[in-house]
This record gives structure tokens, sequence and C-alpha cells, in this order.
């Protein structure tokens, strides 16, 4: 992909540990594979939830930074979490997370509350990622300050789209009937 693309790509891998909440990008080794894929920035989940082999957010971005030399995009749920992810040495912090750990379920994306209050605290630039299923979503997180919006499902989820469309059709055939 990168012989396409000049501007920067976000790598990441999701994927699920057998004991561990953490699934982007848990742990180096995950991170040495995307960076040998071509990423520019690494993706983490950067929550404080246990992470494989003794890592923590501590370790494993200066390790980013300084063996891959990749710059560390922080995937976070809450204020507090960015603020640790940011004195760990993130070059990026992303409302990813948002709506989807135990500490924030009760909300749903996009976390524009969290947004804000990231834009005005923290010292890097922000990402708004999660739950952009609008160009008036995007527009709105701009106004308030993201350095970039990433769209998602509402772009790649055609599958969902089409299930949304079906689902919607067969209500009317039922009703209609």
């Amino acid at each position: 992909m990168r012989k396409w693309i000049t501007q920067p790509i976000i790598g990441l891998w999701k994927q699920q540990i057998p004991g561990f909440e953490v699934y982007i990008t848990p742990r180096f080794a995950d991170a040495m594979a995307i960076a040998e894929a071509g990423a520019d920035i690494i993706a983490i989940d950067a929550t404080l939830r246990n992470r494989p082999n003794g890592e923590t957010i501590n370790t494993l971005i200066p390790q980013i930074q300084q063996e891959l030399g990749k710059q560390v995009m922080a995937d976070v749920d809450t204020l507090e979490v960015a603020i640790a992810a940011v004195k760990a040495g993130a070059d990026f912090v992303g409302t990813t997370l948002y709506g989807y750990t135990k500490d924030t379920e009760n909300y749903t994306p996009p976390g524009f509350e969290l947004l804000e209050k990231m834009v005005k605290k923290l010292e890097v630039p922000v990402i708004c990622e999660g739950g952009i299923s609008s160009p008036q979503h995007a527009q709105k997180a701009i106004e308030l300050g993201a350095y970039a919006v990433v769209v998602g499902t509402a772009i790649t989820g055609i599958d969902i789209q089409v299930k949304n469309y079906q689902t919607a059709l067969m209500e009317v055939k039922t009703f209609g009937s």
C-alpha cells in the first residue's frame, strides 16, 4: 500500500488475546509487524488495562518510538487515560475507545465531550475517531479542535449498511403484508 499512498498511514492490529481486554496493537511484536508493513504511525490501545507480556504504555510507547522509529497514536477512552498516554510519550491521542470500555460503556460515540476536554488539556494533536457516521459529525469534530478525523465503519462497513437496508425493507414487507 505504501507505494500508492504518500500521506501518513496509521497502522494497527486488532486481535483478541485470551485473558486481556486490550485488543488494538496489544504487544510490541504486533507493532513491529505493523511497522514492517509500512505504517508511519502505530496506533495502540493506551487504556490502563493489563497488557500481555507485562508491557505498559510507559514501556510500549517509548519502545515503538526508539526501536521502530515510529510515532504512536494512543487510542483512549477517558481524559485521565489521555493524560497518562501523553506523559508516556504519545505523539497523537485519539478518542477511539470512548464508549467501548467498561469505564465508558454507557456512552455512545462520537465522544465530542471527551474531544473538547482533550483539545483544551493536551499539548499533542487530538484525533476524533469512533462513531463518525456523517459529514456533519466530521465537521463538528474539526470545529471542536480535532487535528484530524478518522471515518471508519461509515465508509468501510458496507456489510452493516446492507444489513440495515435489509432490516428496514423487511420491516416494511412484514408490516405491509
